[in-house]
């Protein structure tokens, strides 16, 4: 088995359909760093079931997905393919005939993940145990990627010793073992609950035992206690007649008391009604008084405000004239400090005005010189201004035509360049034949539209018969249940009919079955099996042969007179059978007529007649002759002089009738087998139907997903070429327009370039005149400004002197004009002043007039008050005389309501309790009819036996029903199935007895399994280990040129112990592998993993840069070694060296020319060398 491909679709860096081929045994997968050569390793590992992330690179499973570039969007889901060649049919199991074989597994952003094997859906399980013990999985010694080679040698010895059991193909029997673990951790738990039942059963069987011995003696008590029961409820009734007649007596008495207190409460209430309207026209008259009262007061507490408010207002005007006198005497104070202030800042201005004068016509005189050179200097510094423009426009002009001449020379040069890129562009795009592709592309997207048509017409149809199956497969389950259940039912009811026929056949007397057994005959008919007797008749016929039906039927009895003295303690009946004689007319009457067997009837049944009925028995008892007898339908057996009746209800009751419905269910039973039968065999075709038919389906559907993904490719293909087309031809029109343009800017800068050189030579000239004049102009510069220093510095000095001053004059004036404003102010403010105080002297003279007025009216209100508040003491009184009044009467229909409430509330409960004592009476006389007794029989019997002395009473009857109660409950919990429950039970136990035997047994199995699962394990596990130790010793050397290397066990266990990878490269003593160079551990890993390879070669090897840390010399002996194995191993090599390059026989090159988007490129080497050898 080998691996022939690998199809990848959205996984990881390959976000477009992708198929790497691996035709030969050697194949390299070669391109620069961070292309995505590592991604194929890990899709053969993600679909061998690895489900860890972050072995796969990546922090969750969603990162196998595409996430998406600058240049495209992230997709949905991701898809990778196995395709393996199975031709050898090396690959066991139901695959082994299988030459190609398809693993996949599909996974989306929601979190669904598919495996399938051959396209059809499966478990990762089954994917994992398809690869058990060939070398391959998910963490297999046979794919080694970056950074593996340090953990293999770095590996704990536990670890290394998987790689071991993977090559001994331990790894299956591991999982088995595993399994077989768990079946016998479950058998012992299900071994365990069996015992609990057991244990459980047989407490019940003890519990239920008791139980039937007490289930008679409850019986006896539970009648007793009927009848006593119904003798109370009769007592019962009888005392709650009495008390209901007493009820109603005092019903009638307590309703003619309730009568005469109603007619004293109406008297009443017509008082209070007189009382309240004499109490309404009083408060009438109350409320006007108040009124007049309320109103009189309201007008003399607005007399008393007006009063304080004049009183208040005279108080204010008071207080402001006292502050306005002492701010007038304020502002005297302030204008005369302010008027002798003003007459010392006259004094100071009159002397400093005068030196002022004089600053200021020096300081004329300094700014007329300062102004003279000034100008002097600007006169030449307009000169000097005018030849430095005049130069610095020649030089500016000639550094300009120098710049620009340099840049015309540049864009010409980069316009002759565009010339020929666009060129060559041209020529490109002439190359391009993309009319053509897109016509044959067009037909091929028609031709698969037709055929994606036709799929999905397909796909309708296979759908719509699966969904019909699966209709006639849920109907026939049900019928399959149905009759199921019904055969669970016959089965279970045939065998309670069968172990009561054992036992009252006698089949379960072990001493007697011994005895048969010995004698051979064990498994014959007894009597009773193979008698036919009529329906009805089947009680007669038992009743006439009792325990002759218990007897064995054989072919001649003399045979066993020899073993009949070996019989000791128990009974046996045998009967010879033979044909029967038949039914002669004279036998008409005669129960022989109504039974036929195999067995002479003659001597058991001779001479006994059968009626219908027992009367009919009666006439013909007197005609009986000798010997003769009777029996009736119902089993009564009547002789000339005798009767016999049998109403026995023991186990060998019905043996007759029972065996006529065991007969009866086993035909059910085969017919309902037969039918289940049947309709198992109509459920496993449809089921076959259906899978073919799922089947067919999925086929129909990869193959329309394939068509889907090649319409998608050409629609796209053609999408692109027509895009590229269409700026071919606008991409073609551009460039000539461009050319055109390009030439005529080349005329153009040319032309630029003459004008350019002239105009800056020209400057140049002109510059060089003008530096002279410069040089001149230089010199009388610092003659000038030395004069105008000085001027400047005399005008600062003159300037500064008269600022001072003049500051110190104007701050003078200001202040001086503030003190007069500030006087002008405060005489105005004082005339105000004065003014205010005149007003305020008149006010007060004023304003004691209205007060006077107002205390003479408010006197004048006050006596009008003392005379309404006597008018309103003698209505408040009437009125409460009045409300008086109503009070006591209120409180006598109070009295008279409560009085009537209470005889209403003792007549309600005298008709409620009558009413209750009635539904006592009717429930005790339904009590009584449920019982089955009759009321007056009841009376009549109690009468008789009650007397005047001692009456009979409900009490008494009572106390013996307790008596009885108390005797029922020392019996305990009676359970009345005991009898059929401690049957069920026992044979339930006899069942279980039997399962812990055969789980014993299975157990035992399965420890034996263990046992050869461990020695198996052992022994492969020492072979294996003993070869790869022999292949390491001589590879090591091979591969390092010299040295030694060897396995070593870690522990004595060889199901557990570790196994550690010890080395020494040549010329080096190391004593810790961890010690040695990366080469060397790579090496080393090498050498491991192709020792294992050489016991057991997987189907391939995957190996990711492992010659990365190796020099050139070692990189040639490994080389050598892999092509020397891959005879017998495919070998699968990422790598960046060109020596491990040389030997590939195929090479994948994988780019990314997208932004994170890899493309695949596979070159055959043979073929490109012979095509290398014919070019050259």
């Amino acid at each position: 088995m080998r691996l022939s491909k690998i199809k990848l679709a959205g996984f990881k860096s390959f976000v477009d359909p992708t198929a790497i081929n691996f035709p030969s045994n050697l194949t390299g997968i070669v391109g620069p760093n961070g292309c995505g050569k590592s991604n194929t390793i890990d899709a053969v590992r993600w679909v061998m079931g690895e489900s860890s992330a972050k072995h796969l690179r990546g922090a969750s499973m969603d990162d196998v997905i595409f996430n998406g570039s600058s240049a495209r969007k992230p997709v949905d889901m991701a898809s990778v393919e196995l395709t393996f060649d199975n031709s050898e049919g090396k690959l066991g199991g139901q695959y082994a005939n299988y030459a190609e074989i398809s693993v996949k597994r599909q996974v989306t952003r929601d979190g669904g993940s598919k495996y399938s094997l051959n396209g059809t859906r499966c478990r990762r399980r089954d994917v994992a145990d398809l690869f058990l013990g060939t070398g391959l999985g998910p963490r297999s010694y046979a794919i080694i990627e970056q950074g593996m080679i340090s953990r293999l040698i770095e590996a704990k010895p536990e670890e290394l010793r998987n790689f071991l059991e993977e090559a001994a193909g331990i790894s299956k029997y591991k999982e088995r073992r595993r399994e077989t673990e768990n079946r016998i951790k479950h058998t012992r738990e299900n071994l365990e609950r069996l015992s609990d039942l057991r244990e459980e059963i047989e407490k019940q069987l003890a519990r239920l035992q008791r139980q039937s011995r007490s289930a008679e003696r409850y019986k006896e008590l539970k009648q007793d206690e009927r009848e006593l029961k119904a003798e109370h409820l009769t007592l019962h009734w009888r005392e709650l007649s009495v008390e209901l007649n007493e009820r109603d007596k005092q019903i009638q008495s307590t309703e003619t008391s309730l009568e005469q207190v109603i007619a004293e409460q109406r008297a009443t209430e017509s008082e209070i009604e007189s009382n309240r309207q004499q109490g309404e026209e009083s408060n009438e008259v109350l409320n006007n008084v108040q009124a007049e009262y309320y109103r009189l007061g309201a007008e003399i507490s607005a007399k008393e405000q007006n009063i304080k408010h004049q009183q208040d207002l005279l108080q204010r005007q008071q207080t402001d004239l006292e502050q306005v006198e002492v701010a007038l005497a304020d502002a005297t104070n302030a204008i005369q400090s302010d008027n002798s202030d003003i007459e010392e800042f006259k004094k100071n201005l009159a002397n400093e005005e005068p030196q002022l004068v004089v600053l200021k016509n020096q300081e004329e005189e300094s700014t007329a010189a300062f102004q003279q050179s000034e100008q002097a200097m600007q006169a030449w510094q307009q000169q000097w201004d005018e030849i430095n423009q005049r130069y610095s426009a020649e030089s500016q002009k000639a550094q300009i035509e120098r710049s620009r001449m340099e840049q015309l020379e540049r864009n010409v040069e980069q316009l002759k360049q565009r010339q020929q890129k666009i060129d060559v562009e041209k020529q490109a795009l002439r190359g391009e034949n993309l009319e053509e592709q897109i016509s044959d592309l067009s037909i091929l997207l028609k031709k698969s539209s037709d055929e994606k048509d036709s799929n999905e017409q397909q796909l309708s149809d296979a759908i719509s018969q699966i969904r019909e199956t699966r209709e006639k497969i849920s109907t026939v389950e049900q019928q399959s249940a149905e009759v199921r259940r019904n055969i669970h039912q016959y089965q279970g009811s045939l065998s309670s009919m069968e172990a009561l026929q054992e036992a009252a056949l006698g089949k379960t007397d072990k001493a007697a079955q011994q005895w048969l057994e010995k004698s051979g005959i064990s498994k014959n008919v007894r009597f009773a099996e193979q008698l036919d007797v009529k329906d009805g008749w089947e009680l007669a016929v038992e009743t006439v042969l009792g325990d002759t039906l218990e007897a064995v039927c054989v072919d001649d009895i003399e045979q066993f007179s020899s073993a009949l003295n070996s019989l000791q303690d128990s009974n046996i009946s045998l009967i010879e059978t033979g044909k029967s004689a038949g039914i002669a007319e004279s036998t008409a009457g005669l129960l022989m007529q109504q039974v036929s067997s195999a067995v002479e009837l003659s001597p058991f049944i001779n001479g006994i007649r059968c009626t219908e009925t027992l009367d009919e028995a009666l006439k013909l008892r007197h005609s009986l002759a000798r010997g003769e007898s009777i029996i009736t339908k119902d089993g009564i057996w009547l002789g000339s002089n005798w009767l016999r009746i049998s109403r026995d209800k023991d186990a060998s009751t019905g043996v007759l009738a029972r065996e006529n419905s065991i007969r009866e269910l086993q035909q059910k039973l085969s017919e309902m087998e037969a039918k289940a039968e049947k309709i198992n065999a109509e459920l496993n075709s449809l089921r076959t139907n259906l899978q073919d038919k799922e089947q067919q389906r999925e086929e129909i559907q990869t193959v329309l997903n394939s068509i889907h993904s090649r319409l998608n490719e050409i629609k796209a293909q053609i999408t692109a070429r027509e895009s590229r087309h269409e700026h071919i031809t606008s991409r073609g029109k551009d460039l000539d327009a461009e050319l055109e343009e390009i030439q005529k800017q080349i005329d153009s800068a040319e032309a630029d370039i003459d004008s350019a050189t002239k105009n800056r030579n020209e400057a140049l000239e002109n510059a060089e005149r003008m530096e002279t004049d410069r040089k001149a102009l230089q010199e009388q510069r610092d003659k000038l400004q030395q004069e105008l220093q000085q001027h400047r510095t005399s005008l600062q000095q003159h300037r500064e002197q008269s600022h001072q001053l003049a500051i110190r004059v104007e701050g003078l004036k200001t202040r001086l004009s503030g003190l007069e404003h500030n006087i002008q102010r405060m005489q105005q403010a004082q005339t105000a002043q004065l003014q205010r105080k005149q007003e305020l002297e008149a006010l007060l003279s004023q304003s004691n007039e209205p007060t006077e007025k107002l205390e003479a009216e408010l006197k004048v209100l006050l006596d009008q008050r003392l005379k309404t508040e006597e008018a309103l003491s003698e209505a408040r009184r009437k009125v409460e005389g009045i409300n008086h009044a109503l009070r006591t009467m209120e409180q006598q229909r109070t009295e008279f309501e409560q009085k009537s409430q209470s005889v209403r509330s003792k007549l309600e409960k005298l008709r409620l309790d009558s009413q209750e004592t009635r539904v006592r009476s009717k429930t005790t006389l339904e009590q009584l009819e449920q019982t089955g007794f009759e009321l007056e029989a009841v009376l009549e019997a109690l009468k008789q036996r009650e007397t005047d002395e001692i009456p009979a009473t409900s009490k008494a009857w009572e106390n013996k029903l307790a008596e009885i109660a108390q005797k029922i409950s020392r019996l305990g919990p009676i359970n009345l199935a005991a009898i059929d429950e401690y049957k069920e039970q026992r044979q339930r136990k006899e069942y279980l007895d039997e399962q812990d035997r055969d789980v014993t047994a299975a157990l035992e199995i399965l420890e034996q399994a263990i046992a050869k699962i461990d020695k198996e394990t052992r022994t492969r596990f020492k072979d294996t280990y003993d070869h790869v130790n022999s292949r390491i010793k001589d590879m090591f050397p091979r591969l390092f040129g010299g040295g030694t290397a060897y396995l070593e066990m870690t522990g004595d266990d060889l199901l557990s112990t570790g196994v550690a990878i010890m080395a020494r490269p040549p010329g080096k003593r190391i004593s810790n592998i961890h010690l040695m160079s990366g080469g060397e551990k790579a090496l080393t890993a090498v050498a491991l993993v192709f020792a294992i390879f050489e016991l057991n070669p997987a189907p391939f090897c995957m190996l990711d840069e492992v010659d990365a840390p190796l020099d050139e010399a070692n990189v040639g002996r490994f080389c050598q070694l892999v092509k020397e194995m891959s005879s017998r191993v495919q070998f699968i090599f990422i790598t960046h060296n060109k020596t491990t390059m040389e030997i590939s026989e195929h090479l994948s090159g994988v780019t990314m020319r997208e932004s994170g988007v890899s493309r695949l490129v596979s070159v055959d080497v043979a073929e490109a060398a012979t095509m290398a050898g014919v070019g050259a």
